[in-house]
């Protein structure tokens, strides 16, 4: 007799992942060892796709890969892919295709994702002008750069099927610009420019054209990031204070209150559920763990230590893990993040190349 077990395998593996959404329902994936037993078991599973992590590295010119363990947030090291100096990077919303924007290579080179194994194959690139930042819109149509010389926010039609970028359309800015983030629903981009300004361009839908909607004028303005739920927009100024500010109907900004960080921050990140803000801070190399309340006051919760000289820093997906690339000591940590608290505890530490600065992740479940 033969026994087909691939309706037992499918049956098992369906309880596993409702056992282990459970777990993440409410953050808690550990028990007395912080080690989930039945996410050890998701990678033999069939419907299980990898989640990776890439840190670029500016100096050293490298990208950086790494396996993300589902359970306890561990990164595995997958060695580093060879590129130009990387300012920023960002992953495709399908998790098929890395864009790196290469400051002095002037273009936006683009890699495509094994989906198994994270390699990275470099398969074109397009002209850009010194870009700092891009950003890759949900539906996969439009990704926009921000350039420094000249200044500008420049539009980029993406083919779904390749990953190509084709030029769009160019909107000239007054300043060079540091850090992009979206509005939630992605009708809108805020940008932290070099003369202080957070900038407001509102998108539109069909042409992916952007159109300044309103600026307002701070002493500097270095990173910026937004708030899951659309009501409040972090702006870092190289101090150690985090400006907040209030998205108003109109969609213009409004400052509402200040919160202290380490010396010099940098990037923030926010978690999904809009609780926490995490910032970096290069001088005191540690990150800034904010608790946001009632009309976006802040307060400071504890900075707990990183690396030397952290920059780049991001939640996932889950709000589970805090991934941090630290420019000084060349490396990547990975936090396990505390949903009652916030408060972070280093899971791991590999190293990564020089002067790594920015990270971006695939966050993708395959059924």
């Amino acid at each position: 007799m033969i026994l087909d077990l691939s309706m037992f395998r499918w049956r098992i593996a369906g309880l596993l992942l409702a056992t282990c959404l459970h777990c993440s329902s409410d953050n808690d994936c550990s028990r007395a060892d912080s080690t989930c037993a039945l996410s050890a078991l998701i990678p033999y599973l069939p419907f299980y796709v990898p989640r990776f992590l890439y840190s670029g590295n500016n100096t050293s010119n490298t990208i950086s890969g790494y396996r993300i363990d589902p359970g306890t947030g561990a990164l595995a090291a997958l060695g580093n892919t060879a590129t130009l100096s990387v300012l920023n990077l960002k992953i495709s919303p399908d998790g098929r295709f890395l864009y790196i924007a290469t400051g002095g290579g002037n273009s936006i080179v683009t890699f495509a994702i094994h989906p198994y194994t994270g390699a990275l194959t470099q398969i074109g690139s397009v002209a850009a002008t010194a870009p700092v930042d891009l950003l890759l819109d949900s539906s996969r149509r439009f990704a926009y750069v921000l350039n420094t010389l000249p200044a500008s926010l420049q539009t980029f039609a993406i083919d779904p099927a390749s990953g190509a970028l084709s030029p769009s359309s160019t909107l000239t800015m007054g300043s060079a610009g540091n850090q992009m983030a979206w509005r939630p629903d992605q009708r809108a981009i805020y940008v932290a420019n070099a003369t202080g300004q957070v900038m407001v361009f509102r998108v539109d839908p069909a042409s992916g054209a952007a159109l300044l909607l309103s600026q307002t004028g701070l002493a500097n303005a270095r990173g910026v990031s937004a708030d899951p739920f659309g009501r409040y927009v972090y702006v870092t100024d190289n101090t150690a204070i985090l400006k907040v500010f209030q998205v108003l109907g109109d969609e213009s900004l409004t400052l509402v209150s200040n919160a202290t960080t380490g010396t010099f921050n940098t990037f923030s990140s926010v978690t999904p559920d809009g609780k926490y803000v995490y910032v970096s801070n290069q001088t005191t190399d540690n990150i800034s763990v904010l608790q946001v309340g009632d009309g976006g006051v802040l307060t400071n919760v504890a900075n707990q230590p990183a690396g030397t000289g952290p920059i780049g820093v991001h939640c996932d997906v889950n709000g589970r893990f805090l991934f941090v690339a630290n420019s000084g000591s060349g490396d990547t940590y990975s936090f396990r993040i505390n949903p009652s608290s916030g408060l972070l505890t280093l899971v791991s530490s590999l190293p990564s190349g020089v002067t790594a600065q920015t990270l971006g992740t695939l966050n993708q479940i395959g059924f």
